[in-house]
């Protein structure tokens, strides 16, 4: 496949419009000379306009729920951790989504969290964290309470425990200090109390979800909170943000460049911008030259960017 004729987000292919997808991998990335050039040397790849649509890295969920796997696909996510049973059946997912991992009240035999859940003191999660447990079973706890917040800064506090997985939900205000060790799944699913903004400074990496679509949540962390973090900086982490919180995860997963697998979404967009949550850093526009990567314009009254198709390792998915 090459798909050509397109605005693609790459920080690091900038200045791409084209693309070649072989074996599941994206091959190439430049110009449309060259695109047509690669299309008259390889006549059995379909050649794809893509009629200057957005074109980005399909979206990876941290913490979704248990749905059927087009259901996800439809909001182009192609990877994810899925809520189920202590007992978990994957047989209805398929091959077009990426199961990174298994959320689990008890460890599963497969990759797995195996999750505190919320009300735990700090004591109860040192006990939790030094469980042994089976290999590829990843310890998980949950802040989603005042409470769960200053149980989880005594524990960190007192250096008593190894660090791990937690999904931390906005409403909650933890100081970025108390996380820098951590893994961090950042849950936007009602008032955001989190500073955003602080945790990106501090060099705290996370991943972000929310209880609306991708879109959504994105647009929620720029545009609201104490301290809202950029449009570019949200995208980042609900896609490669999340492939780098995966253990064993070694090949450049949620970032369009050649040598990554063809994980795409390509979109109808409105309006494109480089937008932050000073309004004076933010533009409609760019110039061109600048390669600055491009993302849908979020604000009041603006329409969220309308999927057209959808890619997982390059086979399309037929999602609706």
């Amino acid at each position: 496949m090459i798909l050509h004729n397109a605005t693609i987000h790459s920080p690091i292919e900038r200045f791409a419009t084209a693309l070649h997808v072989e074996e599941g991998l994206i091959t190439w990335m430049g110009d449309e000379d060259t695109a047509a050039y690669r299309a008259r040397a390889h006549p059995e790849a379909r050649l794809i306009d893509a009629e200057r649509a957005l074109i980005t890295p399909a979206f990876h969920d941290a913490s979704a729920a248990a749905q059927p796997a087009n259901a996800l696909h439809r909001t182009a996510i192609t990877a994810a951790h899925i809520h189920l049973g202590s007992a978990p059946d994957t047989s209805g997912y398929g091959p077009h989504l990426d199961l990174v991992g298994i959320h689990t009240d008890l460890p599963s035999a497969g990759p797995a969290l195996h999750r505190l859940t919320p009300g735990a003191d700090a004591m109860e999660m040192e006990r939790f964290l030094r469980t042994d447990r089976a290999p590829l079973v990843e310890p998980a706890l949950t802040v989603a309470s005042a409470e769960d917040a200053a149980a989880f800064a005594e524990l960190v506090a007192g250096g008593r425990a190894p660090s791990a997985r937690v999904y931390l939900h906005a409403s909650q205000d933890v100081a970025p200090e108390l996380l820098a060790t951590w893994s961090v799944v950042v849950i936007i699913d009602g008032q955001i109390n989190l500073r955003l903004a602080d945790l990106a400074r501090a060099g705290v990496p996370f991943a972000l979800t929310g209880a609306g679509t991708p879109w959504e949540t994105i647009a929620r962390a720029l545009l609201e909170g104490p301290a809202p973090i950029s449009a570019r900086a949200a995208f980042n982490a609900h896609t490669r943000g999340a492939w780098r919180l995966t253990p064993g995860q070694f090949e450049p997963r949620g970032v369009l460049r050649v040598g990554a697998p063809a994980d795409l979404a390509s979109w109808h967009v409105e309006a494109l911008a480089v937008q932050a949550p000073d309004e004076r850093a933010a533009h409609w526009s760019t110039d061109e030259r600048a390669g600055t990567p491009l993302l849908p314009y979020f604000g009041a009254g603006e329409p969220e960017p309308r999927l057209l198709r959808l890619w997982h390792r390059g086979v399309e998915l037929e999602a609706w």
